[in-house]
């Protein structure tokens, strides 16, 4: 999926990120684009952001550019909450606009990154339940109101 160079206008910044406070977010998933150049590539990366800037697509620059192997989609990294990545990117990430390109830095090196979507999701009780685990949860009555669970058994499997 490509970025939208037409949410990148001339003269628009690319914002530092600087860490803020983000609570209640825990339902919140975005789907994510970035490349990545190294620690010492800081004029790489300023170059890239001008060409961006001057509408070239973050994607095609990470297929050409980037050192992550994500680059083979394009930068793609897909949809992602909180917890999945490392604290730096997840802080630019989850504080970057819709649509805006925003650069930090990692252990990995300077990232160029974009938020493409958003969107927020129930919490569900399944949700990073290993199958082995299943069988003790199915035990507690009330995971089993909760879970909503749906026999999917034909008829004479039951």
């Amino acid at each position: 999926m490509a970025s939208s160079p037409s949410s990148r206008g001339k003269g628009s910044e690319f914002p530092m990120f600087s860490a803020g406070s983000n609570g209640g977010e825990g339902k919140r998933e975005i789907l994510v684009q970035h490349l990545l150049v190294r620690e010492n590539d800081l004029n790489l990366l300023t170059e890239l952001q001008q060409r961006i800037v001057g509408g070239e697509d973050l994607s095609d620059l990470a297929l050409e550019y980037s050192i992550c192997p994500s680059k083979e989609n394009g930068g793609m990294l897909g949809w992602v909450r909180r917890g999945q990545l490392v604290p730096e990117f997840e802080e630019a990430a989850f504080n970057a606009a819709l649509n805006k390109v925003v650069r930090c830095k990692t252990k990995f090196g300077w990232h160029l990154l974009e938020v493409l979507s958003e969107s927020y999701r129930e919490e569900s009780v399944l949700e990073d339940i290993e199958p082995v685990d299943l069988h003790s949860k199915m035990q507690d009555q009330n995971f089993i109101e909760e879970a909503q669970l749906i026999d999917v058994r034909e008829p004479e499997e039951v």
